[in-house]
């Protein structure tokens, strides 16, 4: 076991402080210093020094409970699989997020079984394969919506634990939902333009994100701009009733 820091150009001793607490350790410490590239960049640059043959993701502001590696450990004697992802609490706000099955492009992109990041093991060989994360800044925040299509795309296995093995930070999105929103589309328009995702599927997966994003908005009383996706999305009978609901100013 090792474990890799990858510090992204960060403007505080995190690293130093990281190196204090790992003094003395049973397994290596490996800092990896770049300048700012991105989400994608980080990620790729502990993979490409990883010797392991599997990576646990952890972003800087989620957790793992402590007994996460070892469980995780257990599961991975169990057979074939390529990515295995589990249950996460919210910190800070938010709803819990349970790790549903994953076996088709549907499931991630109109059922919303997408797995954290902070929550997958994802087989090392397999992240070499398809050339790791998208390091576009286009996709910044959506890279892992972008890598689970293009694994799925090879028929990769994905295994679901139902366990709950962390805390994810959730909550505060409403502020920069247009340029998240923005990010999940061009990765969207991106795969469709490889041929990855098919057309009915393309078109579904917007509207999808769109309703998403009404409902959060329209939580938080963000009225205009909840009409405004509403109106992107597919006019089903409870979507013109959550709209004509946010038009009449009622909160849900």
């Amino acid at each position: 076991m090792e474990v890799l820091l990858v510090d992204d150009g960060s403007s505080d001793n995190s690293a130093q402080k990281a190196q204090e607490l790992m003094d003395g350790a049973s397994f290596p410490l490996n800092v990896i210093r770049q300048e700012n590239r991105g989400l994608g960049a980080a990620r790729n640059a502990g993979i490409q020094q990883a010797r392991g043959a599997w990576i646990a993701l952890l972003d800087a502001d989620d957790i793992w409970s402590a007994d996460k590696l070892e469980r995780m450990h257990e599961v991975l004697k169990g057979g074939d699989m390529d990515v295995v992802h589990h249950s996460m609490r919210a910190h800070g706000g938010g709803r819990n997020r349970r790790a549903s099955s994953v076996q088709q492009m549907e499931d991630v992109l109109l059922r919303g079984h997408a797995p954290i990041p902070s929550a997958s093991l994802i087989r090392t060989a397999v992240l070499q394969e398809v050339g790791g994360f998208s390091e576009d800044r286009t996709h910044h925040g959506a890279e892992d919506l972008h890598l689970w299509i293009r694994l799925l795309a090879r028929e990769k296995r994905f295994v679901s634990v139902d366990e709950f093995l962390g805390y994810y930070r959730s909550g505060g999105m409403s502020s920069r939902l247009d340029e998240h929103l923005g990010h999940v589309d061009r990765v969207l328009v991106d795969l469709h333009e490889e041929g990855l995702v098919a057309d009915h599927l393309f078109q579904s997966a917007r509207e999808r994100k769109h309703y998403e994003a009404a409902r959060a908005l329209h939580k938080e009383g963000h009225m205009d701009r909840a009409i405004r996706s509403y109106d992107q999305c597919q006019k089903g009978g409870k979507q013109m009733l959550l709209s004509w609901l946010a038009r009449l100013g009622i909160r849900i």
